[in-house]
């Protein structure tokens, strides 16, 4: 019975893999092999008790795969790099919950098993200073980018960045390129799965990542030139890698919250 339900695992999370990435590139190999080692007693726990730490948040297997997919992109990630991290999804974040409070011992053996790292999880709050923090977003943003293939600045929101809007996920984040303003902008997701209102998302612009070598020059110009010029095309944009879906008309405000889209952290060394 535990095998057939293993099987039965694999086949869910293989097909909504599948259907998100058509071609799938070294990383993405690697991050499908580990979403193959990942047992179903702990998707049982998360679908169990993930909904009382999170209220409202979705369990099916699409929700499984991405939120799950999401989370291991973001380890690889976060693996890459000696600096400081964010992750900008919720719905990943509630695995990361799971697997702590269902095996820590089992999650720190698998990030050094599959990312040859041990990858903390560190509250936004505890992270050393704002500056770092401040440069965590951009920073994640450019990495999730290059890991999809995409420039930094693409008109295209990366997979680890739409994983909440696609999801819904309550109290999570919805990204989107607001292509007439050149702009990233974000929204809080409410408690209905429902995105409010979008303001600028802070650090993902171009002068952020021109300050940590992510985008030249050059490059920032002309995408800021493009802004002036009326270039692009109007309304706004998301992405998951190089599949892009039309996500509406957006218009800046706060969104009666507070965050800048970034939870919780690790990567830092």
């Amino acid at each position: 019975m535990m095998k057939q339900l293993n099987t039965l695992h694999r086949y869910w999370v293989q097909r909504h893999w599948r259907a998100m990435h058509k071609e799938a590139g070294a990383q993405d190999r690697a991050i499908a092999s580990a979403m193959d080692a990942v047992p179903q007693a702990l998707r049982d726990y998360w679908e169990v008790h993930g909904p009382a730490e999170f209220p409202g948040m979705p369990t099916t297997a699409k929700a499984w795969a991405w939120s799950l997919r999401g989370l291991l992109t973001y380890f690889a990630l976060a693996a890459s790099t000696t600096q400081q991290t964010l992750l900008p999804s919720r719905a990943a974040d509630s695995v990361w919950h799971a697997w702590l409070a269902w095996d820590p011992e089992h999650l720190r053996r698998f990030q050094l098993r599959h990312f040859n790292k041990e990858l903390p999880h560190v509250a936004k709050d505890d992270m050393p200073s704002n500056t770092e923090t401040e440069t965590a977003l951009p920073r994640t943003w450019g990495l999730a980018s290059a890991a999809d293939g995409l420039p930094v600045l693409s008109g295209k929101v990366p997979f680890l960045f739409a994983v909440d809007k696609v999801l819904g996920m309550p109290t999570g984040w919805a990204y989107i390129h607001n292509i007439r303003e050149r702009t990233v902008e974000v929204a809080d997701i409410q408690s209905d799965g429902v995105s409010s209102s979008y303001r600028p998302a802070v650090g993902l612009t171009a002068a952020a990542f021109l300050g940590l070598g992510m985008l030249s020059a050059s490059e920032a110009q002309a995408w800021q030139q493009k802004n002036l010029d009326g270039g692009g095309s109007s309304g706004s944009s998301c992405g998951v890698g190089i599949y892009a879906y039309s996500c509406g008309s957006s218009s800046s405000g706060d969104g009666g919250g507070d965050g800048d889209g970034g939870g919780c952290g690790g990567g830092c060394g």
